[in-house]
């Protein structure tokens, strides 16, 4: 019988490809697996209806699953809320200054470099599996990639745009690096903004942009991404001797 605690107990059971919680779970479950050349998977809605075999058990999973996203993202949420003493936020704020920087820069030059130039896109370029792409079920992997760009950038620059359009501002790494090496800042700011367009030039959907040669205009265009991508992050890795902060804090 499902419940909540099985799915939670069999997830990465036999390794980080057995998953049974979180996004993809729910992304497999809604579009199903991707065998069309030219667009996501195709699961019907009818899948879900008592007409189709195991319809009843493909709804509770998804329900379990959804919930479980939702309260992991609640927990995201709240860990950054203001004014508690018990949150991560909290704890942030009241780390070594040279400790929080360490982790600000390393978040984001990991994101850039390893995650993103390396797992997430020299891989499926390598192997032009569409298997190995982020979103494989779902076709969305070209977003991924360019709201991860974003997301560098808005950490960088001390900004991001909210939900309802309200933006945000605030000092960011480019502000702490103008004041001990301005071009240095300026440097990695457009390296950063380069990253960004590259990254929304890649056509999708991702698992056809990978195929064909090298000269295809698809491996281009994600060939130049990953280079962007790892440039930035070993630029990132100099802003830290630029800041004389340690990484292995």
């Amino acid at each position: 019988m499902l419940s909540r605690e099985l799915i939670v107990s069999l997830n990465e059971k036999e390794g980080e490809k057995s998953i049974s919680t979180g996004f993809h779970v729910i992304e497999f479950l809604l579009w199903g697996q991707d065998l069309k050349p030219d667009g996501p998977g195709n699961r019907s809605w009818r899948d879900y209806t008592d007409t189709a075999k195991n319809a009843g058990r493909r709804r509770q999973y998804l329900q379990i699953t959804t919930e479980l996203l939702v309260e992991h993202l609640r927990s995201v949420a709240d860990a950054w809320v203001d004014g508690r003493k018990d949150n991560y936020r909290a704890q942030f704020l009241g780390t070594d200054t040279d400790l929080a920087l360490a982790r600000i820069i390393k978040g984001i030059g990991v994101l850039s470099g390893p995650e993103l130039a390396g797992e997430r896109l020299t891989v499926p370029y390598e192997t032009k599996e569409q298997e190995d792409e982020h979103s494989c079920f779902s076709d969305n992997t070209v977003n991924d990639i360019i709201y991860d760009a974003i997301g560098i950038q808005n950490v960088y620059l001390g900004r991001y745009a909210a939900k309802n359009g309200r933006k945000v501002q605030g000092p960011g790494l480019r502000d702490l690096l103008k004041r001990v090496d301005p071009p240095f800042s300026e440097k990695l700011a457009a390296q950063i903004e380069a990253a960004v367009t590259l990254a929304r030039r890649v056509p999708p959907p991702f698992d056809q942009a990978i195929q064909g040669t090298d000269t295809n205009p698809g491996r281009v265009a994600v060939k130049k991404c990953i280079n962007a991508f790892q440039t930035q992050s070993d630029t990132i890795a100099q802003s830290a001797k630029v800041l004389a902060i340690k990484l292995n804090l």
